[in-house]
């Protein structure tokens, strides 16, 4: 053998070396990759988990609150019998705005005819509704926490749907009448949800 052949078999045996060595650090990288979808996999699956048990501890305390503080407010903000007639008497129209043609008068006093007298009425609305107006501050910042998905609205329907509703509907008038003007939005959007349901008294499946 002369030293060309030499050369030749040394270069031979570092190639096959080389080919070797690729493949192991080929199939060591590929391991690693493997690992680390399986890691970003199980944070995925941690965070999830942990926003779900947020959801719910968010929505037992809001369920807790409704029930403490809420129905309690409103049971200590009363209003006549008249008064829940007159806010219930209120007709809205696609714009928002009151349709006074549309409304059945609950009363001699009231008169439409006039500007005078359809401002007359507006304002015995406010004076109604101011009565229960911290009760339904206190429903707006409960049925936030549900239609920004900070808790879990279908947990708080079952231990609470129909009582929301009742509290809710005789109401539901004037408050779409104030949500032209920016309020109450997500009590609105949480009863809109909820109707369904609730006003058939019917099972959440």
């Amino acid at each position: 053998m002369n030293y060309w052949d030499i050369i030749f078999k040394i270069i031979e045996a570092l190639s096959n070396l080389g080919t070797v060595a690729v493949a192991v650090l080929a199939y060591i990288s590929l391991r690693q990759i493997k690992i680390g979808l399986e890691q970003i996999k199980i944070a995925k699956d941690t965070s999830k988990l942990n926003s779900q048990r947020d959801s719910i501890k968010a929505a037992n305390e809001a369920i807790a609150n409704f029930f403490n503080i809420i129905l309690p407010k409103d049971e200590e903000q009363k209003i006549t019998t008249d008064e829940r007639t007159l806010l219930k008497s209120l007709e809205i129209d696609s714009s928002g705005k009151i349709n006074f043609e549309a409304i059945v008068k609950t009363s001699e006093e009231l008169e439409f005819g006039t500007e005078k007298g359809r401002n007359a009425y507006k304002i015995k609305l406010r004076k109604a509704f101011e009565k229960k107006r911290v009760t339904f501050n206190l429903v707006e910042s409960f049925s936030t926490f549900f239609m920004s998905r900070l808790a879990d609205e279908e947990i708080a329907y079952k231990a609470l749907g129909l009582a929301f509703y009742g509290l809710v509907k005789d109401f539901e008038k004037i408050l779409t009448y104030y949500n032209q003007e920016g309020f109450y939005n997500n009590t609105i959007a949480l009863y809109d949800l909820w109707l369904p349901w609730t006003r058939g008294g019917l099972a959440r499946v």
